[in-house]
């Protein structure tokens, strides 16, 4: 690691989104040294999805984004998903999860904030 940079633990974004571009600039113009993964290619297992809610003190449920165009398509009742349920969900659809999702050992963030993104370093 380069002397002045910060070490997240997890950084997971989809492709070629913008907010993606925005949050992977930052993290660069910031020196933070970032771990990135491609949940479209990887996708989220349970246990990660598990720890990561946890990290962020919330449900793997909470993890979705019931707003996304995938979602909506799925016609499910958001607050009738179990955890369980989610994992599978995320795993089978991931652009349905909230993203760009910025992990450290004890905080998740998830979408651009760069004033968010100054707290967690």
């Amino acid at each position: 690691m380069r002397k002045g940079t910060v070490r997240c633990r997890n950084f997971i974004v989809l492709r070629a989104e913008q907010f993606e571009k925005k949050a992977k600039a930052w993290l660069s113009e910031n020196k933070v040294d970032y771990e990135y993964r491609d949940i479209l290619k990887q996708p989220l297992t349970e246990e990660e999805l598990s720890e990561l809610a946890s990290r962020a003190g919330t449900s793997i449920a909470a993890l979705l984004n019931p707003g996304s165009e995938g979602f909506k398509k799925l016609g499910l009742d958001f607050e009738t998903i179990s955890d369980q349920q989610a994992a599978g969900l995320i795993y089978e659809n991931p652009k349905i999860m909230l993203r760009p999702l910025l992990a450290d050992e004890d905080k998740v963030l998830s979408g651009f904030k760069p004033e968010q993104y100054a707290e967690i370093l």
